[in-house]
């Protein structure tokens, strides 16, 4: 299965893609800081909307190089979460705190490298966050990194 990413290009090393560590730093709605985690979506655009909806207080000009970063995850380790399986609370901005409870018993049970869960921006689409602490992660192959500019039309 592919999935994508949308990576600022200064970041965009196998090292840094699979480490999960800018997710550590900052935390986010499906882990609290100090755990890493890899965000990924499973087309392009929703990985473009899940970064435009992130954008605060900047323009579209103001951001640095972005790359788009296609994955290949095996099917193999992958646990589905529907919206039905998710706390009823769970789209609220910010995120709430048991949100990320999900998250961690996945990341603690070591059941799959992927999570494929439902997107806040796009409910009925996904996104897949990957563990980079599974024994499977050295199976996650980075495809490609391409360069990427953001249409100017997208600005608000």
């Amino acid at each position: 299965m592919f999935v994508y990413r949308l990576q600022k290009s200064k970041y965009a090393t196998s090292e840094a893609i699979l480490s999960g560590e800018g997710a550590s730093r900052t935390g986010g709605r499906w882990n609290p800081r100090n755990t890493p985690l890899i965000y990924t979506s499973c087309t392009p655009e929703l990985a473009l909307l899940e970064v435009l909806v992130h954008i605060e207080g900047a323009t579209l000009e103001d951001l640095p190089p972005f790359s788009l970063v296609i994955l290949e995850v095996p099917k193999t380790s992958i646990t589905i979460l529907e919206i039905n399986d998710l706390p009823v609370n769970w789209q609220k901005v910010p995120a709430p705190p048991n949100l990320s409870k999900v998250t961690e018993n996945w990341l603690v049970g070591q059941s799959s490298l992927c999570l494929k869960i439902p997107s806040v921006v796009m409910p009925f689409s996904y996104n897949c966050l990957l563990n980079p602490r599974h024994r499977d992660i050295d199976q996650v192959k980075i495809v490609e990194v391409l360069p990427f500019s953001f249409d100017q039309r997208l600005a608000p």
